[in-house]
């Protein structure tokens, strides 16, 4: 599958044809060198860095827009995005520290709170001029920074409340980018012109490849695979491609599967008879499975049905 989805590539290369692609896989290590970069792991990371690193940069390009200064925006949504996470983070310790019966987790979870605690009033003091009595909590340095940013920009209230919902979909953002699971998966598996991966990692439940339909779906190696598996992807699409040498592996049926299978067609439940008609292929017409026997791998020519063709 690797090695099909590269050749693509850089067919579409070679032609000057623009291809987007993402790889799918739970196994970094199973996906091939020519594919690390459209890897779904690599592609969101490429997108979290690149979205941190130019976060500022962005929201200020929205000033002429929000009518507000450029500092003040800026301030706000990093402050959300490195202060008032940690806040948030050390409330739901402090929450989790009083819920808990087992004394020894309790004791831990309060070292880390104070830990924690310490940190953001240092921060705080540090970068922005705020020191905080120990009588005070934490939380309320939320308020006491966005009231001093908007007292240095000479900004509203009701102005402030536009920067701040800014901020809160940049945080939304950045979480959507970190989380273990993230629905850019299900996001790449629509948007993408090439989707690859094998039958059973496609199929996991977050790339929400059962929503989508597709031109083409082709397997690779499809006699190897299962009907579970290959009903994975064959859902979504429009036209299928199997691949592979239906002659490299028998097929793989129980024998209730085969007993229902021959009553159906209305022949012989012997296993001659039924392994037989299981074997032969029903699709090619006889000048294309001559065609096989001669410039293929097969000692002998497949099976045939119809020659009308």
């Amino acid at each position: 599958m690797n090695t099909a989805a590269e050749r693509i590539r850089k067919h579409c290369s070679r032609l000057g044809t623009e291809l987007d692609v993402v790889r799918f896989s739970n196994r970094e290590g199973a996906v091939s060198p020519g594919l690390k970069d459209v890897y779904s792991h690599a592609i969101t990371t490429e997108k979290r860095e690149l979205f941190n690193a130019e976060i500022k940069y962005r929201v200020e390009a929205l000033s002429e827009a929000i009518g507000l200064e450029p500092g003040f925006i800026s301030g706000v949504v990093l402050a959300e995005l490195n202060l008032f996470r940690q806040i948030d983070h050390l409330e739901k310790l402090l929450y989790q520290v009083n819920n808990l019966t087992d004394s020894n987790e309790s004791n831990e979870l309060k070292d880390i709170a104070v830990e924690l605690d310490f940190s953001i009033r240092s921060k705080l003091s540090q970068e922005y001029g705020i020191n905080l009595d120990n009588g005070v909590k934490v939380s309320a340095a939320k308020d006491i920074l966005i009231s001093k940013l908007c007292t240095e920009y000479g900004v509203r209230p009701d102005e402030a409340r536009r920067v701040k919902a800014l901020a809160k979909i940049s945080r939304d953002m950045q979480d959507a980018m970190s989380g273990e699971r993230v629905n850019l998966d299900e996001f790449y598996s629509r948007s993408r012109q090439l989707v690859a991966g094998t039958c059973v990692g496609i199929g996991q439940g977050h790339i929400g490849i059962q929503e989508n339909i597709y031109d083409w779906v082709i397997i690779d190696e499809a006699a190897r695979s299962i009907s579970s598996e290959l009903a994975i992807a064959m859902q979504s699409a429009r036209r299928v491609l199997l691949v592979g040498d239906h002659m490299q592996l028998p097929p793989l049926y129980s024998d209730a599967h085969k007993a229902a299978l021959a009553r159906k067609l209305g022949i012989n439940n012997s296993r001659t008879e039924i392994d037989e008609v299981l074997r032969s292929d029903f699709a090619p017409s006889l000048q294309l499975c001559l065609w096989c026997a001669d410039e293929c791998s097969f000692d002998d020519p497949v099976s045939y049905g119809s020659t009308d063709w």
